[in-house]
């Protein structure tokens, strides 16, 4: 598991350098976020800190993965969503998984977006807070809390 923590400096910077230059209109929105607190809006709250669920954000790409579990399972490989943020609205959509043993291919079960914190494959967050260390977001289900790094 060690080995996979210190590889993700590298993997985000491979990340970040790998696309073509794209100028990026995002603010605050850029950048490596870690999955922290998740909030069900009928009250109850879990600290989610263990399960290592991070969204890297560049341009209009949205890389999420869990580094966690069977680093060899299908469902723990990194995901690459398109993304749009438009007042006050983040949309993610076009999932695929970016994985070297399989290749670059379109998700289609929404089981495994689930434990990103989304319920459908095309998932729109209401944007409650965005700033340089904190990001807030929900659905009419959920309400997810990140730090940045």
């Amino acid at each position: 598991m060690r080995q996979y923590i210190r590889l993700l400096p590298l993997a985000l910077l491979a990340l970040l350098t790998a696309c073509d230059m794209h100028s990026s209109d995002n603010g605050e929105l850029d950048g490596y976020w870690q999955m922290h607190t998740v909030d069900t809006l009928g009250g109850k709250s879990a600290d989610i800190r263990s399960e290592k669920i991070f969204w890297a954000v560049q341009a209009d790409l949205l890389e999420m993965v869990q580094l966690k579990g069977d680093i060899t399972s299908h469902r723990y490989k990194d995901m690459v969503f398109r993304f749009q943020l438009n007042n006050g609205e983040l949309r993610v959509s076009n999932p695929f998984w970016k994985a070297r043993n399989i290749g670059d291919e379109p998700i289609t079960d929404v089981e495994d977006v689930k434990p990103y914190g989304l319920s459908e494959i095309n998932q729109t967050f209401r944007v409650e807070q965005l700033n340089s260390s904190d990001m807030t977001l929900s659905t009419d289900h959920l309400r997810l809390h990140f730090r940045k790094y």
